[in-house]
């Protein structure tokens, strides 16, 4: 494991965590180091580094009306007609 603020001096480290207690699932938190994106090209390729780095998590969002609310951007895939 980690420690926050141990990131430099440990030279090795997780890149993701999952955090769940099933009795309380809103809680859930994650971290994935490369971001939502682990293309190199993509302005969300680091976006999660800093936190990673602070040893913070996101919170995972189980209910749709709560991705909805935080949802920044919407992509609609349809098929072709």
């Amino acid at each position: 494991g980690t420690r926050p603020g141990s990131f430099a001096s440990d030279g090795i480290s997780v890149s993701s965590r999952l955090i769940i207690d099933l009795s309380a699932i809103e809680r859930a938190e994650a971290m994935l180091t490369p971001g939502q994106s682990g293309y190199l090209g993509s302005p969300h390729y680091d976006d999660l580094a800093a936190m990673w780095q602070q040893g913070e998590n996101f919170p995972i969002l189980w209910h749709q009306a709560d991705v909805q609310a935080a949802a920044k951007h919407t992509l609609t895939l349809a098929k072709r007609p």
